[in-house]
């Protein structure tokens, strides 16, 4: 992470997913609560997500 004026930013492009990852399963995001498996670079036809979310009987 590099500090800027008020900002963090990533310069490691494998870091924000992993954050997104922890937050989403420890139920720190708001709006993806009840997700509990979080996949990484899965297939979507011809394209591949940077994450799959699933629980409670939802995909995102």
């Amino acid at each position: 992470m590099v500090s800027l004026p008020g900002n963090l930013v990533s310069i490691d492009a494998r870091l924000p997913k992993r954050l997104v990852e922890e937050a989403v399963i420890g139920g720190r995001l708001e709006g993806f609560e009840g997700y509990t498996k979080v996949e990484r670079e899965v297939r979507y036809g011809r394209s591949r997500l940077n994450l799959l979310l699933e629980g409670e009987g939802r995909r995102c």
